[in-house]
């Protein structure tokens, strides 16, 4: 049986276990409450896990720890999915399937994108829209991250004090932020403009119609990231199981 976990800091709200267990395969999945990527790394080892999913803060974090990258992890600089085998740490990035799945019924190429945040989450966007010929920009309250991002991946930026009155510029927008309820943002979109947010919690935001919920990129990425652990392919996941079974425990690191 495979021994999987989730782990980031908050972690309580996580939909993966139960995402992970719809697949009917002979599997543990577990959340672990951690920020310090060596904390997670020494319990996993210890414990003997197989795999792990990683959301914030680690997807960065992470990466000194770990014996190899694949290709995608590389270029992005942050890892969502860590695979454990024959005492080597592999790391994976698995969101860009996500972002693929949920604009998979979009003609995306050559329209303007925004992303907002300047996070491991906004690398991954970044990869999967350049890849999808999108026009970018991206924008975040953090300048030296911004600046960053701007120079490595070699697209525009625009402040985040001009956010508001330029939102409505672009056919697309990519929100990587924790909450959309925490800014104004979401009050600046209009209703014929694509909306791909990371975040599922925010329900409110469902009024827009084309809003793309994150459980469609959650499931996306989750899906890539099962065929990794197990090598298995056309896996079907859904949000039908629950995620209260007695083995679905949280562990607090930290």
């Amino acid at each position: 049986m495979l021994k999987l976990a989730v782990a980031g800091n908050p972690i309580i709200h996580s939909k993966s276990p139960g995402l992970f267990k719809s697949a009917g395969l002979p599997l543990s999945y577990i959340k672990i409450q951690t920020s310090s990527a060596k904390t997670l790394i020494d319990y996993l080892i210890k414990n003997k896990f197989d795999g792990c999913n990683l959301t914030s803060p680690l997807k960065e974090t992470i990466i000194p720890h770990l014996d190899t990258l694949d290709n995608i992890a590389k270029t992005i600089g942050a890892v969502n999915t860590l695979k454990i085998q024959k005492g080597k740490l592999m790391g994976f990035n698995t969101d860009p399937y996500g972002i693929f799945e949920s604009l998979k019924h979009f003609s995306v190429g050559g329209k303007k994108g925004l992303i907002l945040g300047t996070g491991g989450a906004a690398k991954s966007a970044i990869y999967a829209l350049k890849n999808l010929q999108v026009d970018l920009t991206i924008t975040g309250r953090n300048e030296s991250k911004l600046y960053e991002l701007t120079k490595h991946f070699r697209i525009s930026s625009i402040p985040w004090s001009e956010v508001e009155k330029k939102i409505t510029d672009f056919d697309l927008i990519i929100s990587t932020l924790p909450s959309m309820l925490d800014c104004a943002l979401a009050l600046h979109i209009s209703s014929n403009q694509i909306f791909l947010d990371a975040n599922y919690k925010d329900l409110y935001l469902n009024q827009f119609p084309y809003r793309i919920n994150g459980l469609t990129w959650l499931k996306g990425q989750a899906t890539k990231s099962l065929e990794i652990f197990t090598g298995e392919k056309n896996l079907l996941l859904d949000f039908s199981s629950e995620d209260n079974e007695p083995d679905l425990e949280l562990v607090i690191l930290d």
